[in-house]
């Protein structure tokens, strides 16, 4: 049983909300449905929920706004905006959920499979990924939430050497440590390609800031600043210079 809060200020979308919950193969207990900050901040501190779908714009405030005036965030959250813009990238760097409105059925059961999936985080943790969160909305992607086997990992971008690609899988280093995550190394180009990263190949992104060398050839290869050496692909290989020079 999951005990779910619902938080939305428009009743359509509580709604729909409803329905999938309806349908889903998982089990949900709707302890309350909520249409303002204080009802939310409330019904959670009352029902304790495992799961709170939350708006992220409710009325003159928003979802935000509701996180920041709760004591204790020991819930998980599945965010619900109408604006594919709005704090997508934010998301992605704390690795919280997100749903698109309207909500898609398959988006609405992913949603809650991963969060059935996942290995339930600590307190420690849920704080530690709304303070990421928080940061990235306020343009200060400072730190990156990497979904392990056993939780969660808290890693300073820049002390990110290099990111490699596994199938669906990225290892990534810093200078003394290895993470491996269940995403591909897409996810990870598209978040940190303004943030002085590179790919350089199919397979890598490196940390500009951590190339030593660059050794010429057909597309060449990088000496990082840790030893290890990177081949550069031919295709890539121009784009990279220029990038490097400037």
């Amino acid at each position: 049983m999951i005990k779910t809060i619902l938080i939305d200020d428009e009743q359509h979308c509580i709604d729909r909300l409803l329905y999938h919950i309806k349908r889903s193969t998982a089990t949900f207990t709707v302890m309350a449905t909520c249409s303002t900050v204080w009802q939310a901040v409330e019904a959670c501190k009352l029902h304790k929920p495992d799961l709170v779908f939350l708006d992220i714009e409710i009325q003159e405030k928003t979802g935000f706004d509701f996180l920041r005036e709760m004591p204790q965030i020991n819930f998980q959250v599945i965010f619900t905006t109408a604006f594919d813009n709005y704090s997508i990238e934010a998301f992605k760097f704390s690795a919280l959920h997100y749903l698109l409105k309207p909500i898609d059925i398959d988006d609405f059961n992913e949603a809650v499979r991963r969060y059935l999936d996942r290995i339930k985080p600590t307190s420690q943790q849920i704080d530690q990924r709304f303070r990421v969160l928080l940061d990235s909305i306020n343009n200060n992607n400072s730190k990156l939430t990497l979904p392990t086997a056993t939780g969660y990992e808290f890693v300073e971008i820049t002390s990110i050497n290099r990111c490699e690609a596994d199938g669906s899988y990225t290892h990534i280093f810093t200078l003394d440590k290895q993470f491996t995550v269940s995403k591909p190394l897409k996810h990870y180009e598209n978040l940190l390609e303004n943030l002085s990263f590179y790919r350089v190949h199919n397979s890598h992104l490196i940390n500009l800031k951590y190339v030593k060398q660059y050794t010429k050839g057909n597309g060449g290869y990088l000496t990082m600043e840790d030893g290890t050496t990177i081949n550069v692909s031919a295709r890539r290989k121009d784009g990279f210079l220029n990038t490097l020079n400037s």
